[in-house]
């Protein structure tokens, strides 16, 4: 029996009649592969079940993270340390601080030896195996409950991650598998008798649609989906799982870019085709360039347990991968984009002293996807504009002004000590100088 991912010399039945518009087998072929290997894997990664995840929320990993952005958002550059900055201490469990949006990206760690992982460093929970064996973020979304904050007071929280849908694009022998995921994640109490159901309840969720597609669809469905439930948080992330790279495709990296001409870094593909995406049409009403660092990417791998060698390794990735350097993380693009749209807000509410103290614009959803690569050492420029009331554009620009992350993001104006909460802008006071 031939394999579903052969090409056949089949005649076509619509050639030889008048009556019927002529076919491209290899497009019909191309559509039965992918619908059969689509198929295969809904089967195979919709009813997998992914064990619950529980944290503690704890500040110090939030902290870790606002010390390890600081650089970035200050425009002091000495390789000493300075007294100019300043220097927070760890919020205390009762100060009643909230989780800044996308912070909840640190937390709820896969619970995997380093001998379950695959070999590559990421965790096979998501993975629909050989021979899609390398991995890559194309983006996803996050929608806040307003109704329902994250607090950093220690209390015990759950991750309720499944997966949602499948799809296969591209030609055959280079198919990419995208898989769509899920993850709510609440407050939930100490008592040993809530078990798998009574979280799954308290998120909105029941035994039977853990796994599997949920009602609604496009981007503004997601944005809205979400129903009852308890939970403080949804995320959507979109993984794509490629086949392992031949030995062709691989990028000409016997130079370190910074050591080649320009020219010549936007021409060393070789037998891979590289995306080049036009500048932005519209100009940003902020803007912020730094150059991320491997400590940077050491740092974001070590607090969201992240071994993935595209991060770590350069000899993986030049090697294996086929990258010129070692690639930003994307939750770490979203996150920085995310913050430099909060650092602006925070701004602006500074600037007011109509409602300085009293209220602020708050991220409440945000959807975004990466396009292109990005690299340590290499210039990226985190941008934003505002498109009306309660909507921000943000994206992120490569050193060639191609645009590389491209997000959406939806606010709310919310009280800054609503219900005793400490929500205002405190976790960025470390990076409100220079920039």
């Amino acid at each position: 029996m031939p394999s579903p991912f052969t090409l056949t010399s089949r005649t076509c039945l619509r050639s030889h009649s008048p009556f019927l518009p002529p076919c491209n087998l290899a497009t019909i072929h191309l559509r039965r592969t992918n619908a059969t290997l689509t198929t295969s894997l809904h089967s195979h990664l919709l009813t997998r079940s992914i064990p619950i995840t529980y944290d503690y929320l704890n500040p110090t990993p939030s902290h870790l993270l606002n010390i390890s952005l600081a650089d970035i958002f200050t425009s002091d550059t000495s390789p000493t340390p300075t007294t100019s900055r300043p220097a927070l201490p760890v919020p205390r469990l009762t100060s009643h601080s909230l989780l800044p949006p996308t912070h909840h990206l640190i937390y709820f760690p896969p619970a995997i030896p380093a001998a379950s992982l695959l070999p590559d460093g990421t965790d096979p929970l998501q993975s629909p195996g050989p021979p899609f064996s390398r991995r890559m973020w194309a983006g996803g979304s996050l929608r806040v409950n307003p109704h329902r904050p994250l607090l950093l007071n220690g209390a015990r929280a759950a991750c309720v991650e499944r997966i949602v849908d499948v799809t296969v694009k591209g030609n055959e022998g280079n198919e990419k598998v995208f898989v769509g995921i899920e993850r709510r994640v609440g407050v939930v109490g100490e008592e040993e008798e809530e078990g798998e159901a009574e979280v799954l309840a308290r998120f909105g969720l029941t035994k039977g649609n853990e796994g599997g597609e949920e009602g609604g669809g496009g981007e503004r469905g997601r944005e809205e989906e979400g129903g009852g439930g308890e939970w403080s948080i949804i995320e959507r992330r979109n993984l794509v799982f490629m086949r392992e790279a031949a030995p062709t495709q691989t990028i000409s990296t016997t130079k370190h870019p910074e050591h080649q001409p320009q020219q010549q870094q936007k021409e060393e593909v070789t037998d891979r085709k590289t995306k080049i995406l036009h500048p932005p049409t519209t100009t940003p009403d902020f803007e912020h360039t730094f150059t991320p660092t491997p400590r940077l990417l050491f740092r974001y791998s070590a607090l969201t347990w992240n071994a993935h060698a595209i991060h770590l390794d350069p000899s993986y990735v030049r090697d294996v991968e086929g990258h010129r350097g070692l690639l930003v993380h994307g939750p770490l693009s979203f996150t920085l984009l995310v913050t430099n749209l909060r650092r602006h807000l925070a701004t602006m509410q500074a600037d007011n002293k109509s409602t300085a103290g009293q209220k602020k614009e708050e991220v409440e959803f945000v959807e975004y996807r990466n396009l292109a690569p990005l690299y340590t050492d290499e210039a990226m420029k985190l941008c934003g504009r505002k498109k009306e009331k309660g909507k921000w554009e943000v994206w992120v620009e490569g050193p060639d002004g191609g645009v590389k992350v491209r997000g959406v993001v939806r606010t709310r104006i919310v009280a800054s000590d609503s219900e005793g909460m400490k929500s205002g802008y405190g976790d960025l006071a470390m990076m409100m100088g220079g920039g």
